[in-house]
């Protein structure tokens, strides 16, 4: 969902760009600016177009905020000598810290949970049966699990694009794939001539969750998820595929989601 702009949150958003790019100008004046590591200057336009939620435009925000402290363009030497500034670094592992925080809590969560088949619990954990989901996880927290101080060169260059991409993801999958599995649902529905007021129906139940909610619901609930098994089997992914070779079942999949969705939602 996209974020509402109103007047405060402009004005706010406006005085921290300020603040922000005046003292990067006031840094570049000086002598011995060859003392300090200043990053780039920054627009609104820029900010707006790489955030996705409001809680992640206050992070981006806070971040920005953090470079007005007195110092922190001062050069830090790491312990493999790597040269940085007390901005970059602290803003690395504070985002290093809640990313590896956020997947360590999905991971015990994969670990216990077990997934749903029509709001039916199944015998096993998404860990316990392998769950491809549960394995990137685990290999994406392995990727993250190192020393900043130990870093150095394109080594750290290269795990801070990381750090900062995982973390951005986290934030793309709880947003914008809800509208891509919306598409999907009617899209699938279209291409297998299942009628719209029945599915109107799924959509409205659908509709009601928040984005949290409905990810959790993906990534929990196997008829959900098959969705986007079916779908590139009608949109011309493979080639030669005949959407009649599926109709039937996927107006079998619509019409258990259908009869199950409070229980499926339910089981949230």
């Amino acid at each position: 969902m996209a974020i509402r702009y109103d007047k405060k949150l402009n004005q706010e958003i406006n005085k921290v760009i300020r603040n922000y790019n005046q003292k990067i100008r006031r840094i570049e004046k000086y002598e011995e600016q060859w003392l300090y590591k200043i990053p780039n200057t920054i627009t609104k336009k820029e900010i707006k177009e790489n955030v996705y939620t409001r809680n992640e435009l206050k992070r981006k925000l806070n971040e920005l905020k953090r470079f007005s402290k007195r110092g922190a363009e001062n050069i830090m030497q790491l312990d493999s000598g790597y040269i940085t500034s007390q901005y970059e670094y602290e803003n690395l592992k504070r985002e290093q810290a809640r990313v590896k925080r956020n997947i360590s809590r999905e991971i015990k969560r994969l670990e216990t949970e077990k997934p749903m088949v029509f709001g039916k619990a199944q015998t096993q954990t998404f860990a316990q049966m392998g769950d491809t989901y549960y394995i990137n996880l685990k290999a994406k927290r392995m990727a993250l699990e190192k020393n900043i101080q130990k870093l150095q060169g394109e080594e750290f260059k290269k795990y801070k694009d990381l750090v900062y991409k995982v973390g951005r993801n986290q934030e793309y999958q709880t947003s914008l794939f809800r509208e891509n599995y919306k598409k999907m649902l009617t899209d699938l529905a279209y291409y297998t001539n299942y009628p719209e007021d029945k599915l109107r129906n799924l959509e409205t139940k659908l509709n009601k969750l928040n984005n949290r909610q409905f990810y959790k619901l993906f990534q929990n609930e196997k008829a959900i998820k098959s969705i986007t098994e079916y779908y590139p089997l009608v949109t011309g992914s493979v080639k030669g595929f005949d959407a009649e070779n599926i109709k039937e079942d996927v107006a079998s999949l619509y019409d258990n989601l259908i009869e199950n969705i409070d229980d499926i939602i339910s089981a949230l």
